[in-house]
């Protein structure tokens, strides 16, 4: 009976070890530096987003937050390295509207889903854009600059961060709405696209709030904003809308993914920890002078917001019959 007690109690004990083996790896977490997968080239706008993210989530984890910027292939070279990563809790994805929800409407083979192959941890931000132009355009209103490309058809330029990004999507509906004939120019990111319109060598764009450094420097003018409503950081400057094109809006969003199959707490862990930094005072009114508006919420929060711009997206991109190769 003795032997019988003792093969017990060693069953019981070798039961709540395993049982607690899953926690104590969970408390353990993170033992080791964390890298966010960029899918856009330095200094644009989610560059700086994910840098400021980094910034403030460092002291909570404990860990080196590394940002590694893959640009390139209309998002799609990030977008499939952080698919492919370890689902391990050390490797996250900034997703936004194009590589989530464009990509997969645009293009027939993507080497990724952004279903199938990722983790919604929280919705970080929605995006403001502004329409702007060079300042050489001869143009002080959007109906002016409409006017000024009408007499040129075909001769003006206008930059995006690349093919399938949401700035080229809003001007091509923009296009369509106000009948105009402009070229598209597209570039790797934010960065070098809006040192392009500066520089004067491309003529326009529809861009985020990282143009205002140049808009102060007077390299170019920004003639509206795209969202619904006027911006608070921007409030003489009309929407779209208001200029005469009704119809027209256009926004986008950031949020953090990780590999499909990441640990559930781990995911948890990041919800919450990313909640508390983009709704801290600090951060709300560092976000909204960058021309973000803040989000949070859950994991399914996330998901329900790649599902609706889905859709919406869906039926513009085969209206217009747009498709990426």
């Amino acid at each position: 009976m003795s032997i019988r007690r003792s093969q017990i109690v060693l069953l019981l004990l070798a039961a709540i070890l395993l049982a607690l083996a899953p926690a104590a790896r969970a408390q353990a977490y993170p033992t080791k530096p964390i890298r966010i997968i960029v899918p856009y080239a330095a200094g644009g706008t989610t560059d700086i987003l994910a840098r400021r993210l980094a910034q403030a989530l460092t002291p909570a984890l404990g860990q080196p937050i590394i940002i590694d910027l893959k640009p390139g292939g209309s998002t799609i070279i990030g977008a499939e390295a952080a698919a492919r990563a370890a689902p391990d809790g050390y490797t996250l994805f900034m997703g936004s509207t194009p590589n989530q929800v464009i990509n997969p409407l645009l293009f027939a083979k993507l080497p990724y889903d952004p279903v199938r192959d990722f983790d919604p941890i929280v919705a970080l931000s929605d995006i403001q854009f502004v329409f702007v132009v060079n300042e050489s355009v001869p143009a002080k209103t959007l109906a002016d600059f409409v006017r000024y490309a009408k007499e040129r058809p075909g001769q003006l330029n206008y930059a995006s961060y690349g093919n399938g990004s949401t700035p080229h999507l809003g001007m091509e509906l923009f296009k369509q709405i106000a009948a105009v004939d402009l070229v598209h120019v597209p570039f790797k990111g934010s960065a070098p696209s809006e040192q392009e319109v500066a520089s004067g060598r491309v003529q326009s764009m529809i861009t985020a709030f990282t143009i205002l450094n140049f808009a102060k420097q007077g390299r170019v003018r920004i003639l509206a904003v795209t969202a619904a409503k006027r911006s608070p950081v921007l409030p003489d400057v009309p929407t779209v809308a208001e200029s005469g094109y009704p119809g027209f809006e256009m926004k986008s969003w950031y949020g953090l993914f990780f590999p499909k199959g990441t640990p559930k707490a781990v995911v948890r862990l990041w919800n919450a920890e990313v909640n508390k930094v983009i709704k801290s005072a600090e951060m709300v009114e560092w976000l909204r002078g960058a021309g973000f508006e803040p989000a949070g919420g859950s994991p399914e929060d996330l998901a329900n917001q790649v599902q609706t711009d889905t859709a919406k997206w869906k039926q513009f991109i085969e209206r217009s019959g747009i498709k990426l190769d």
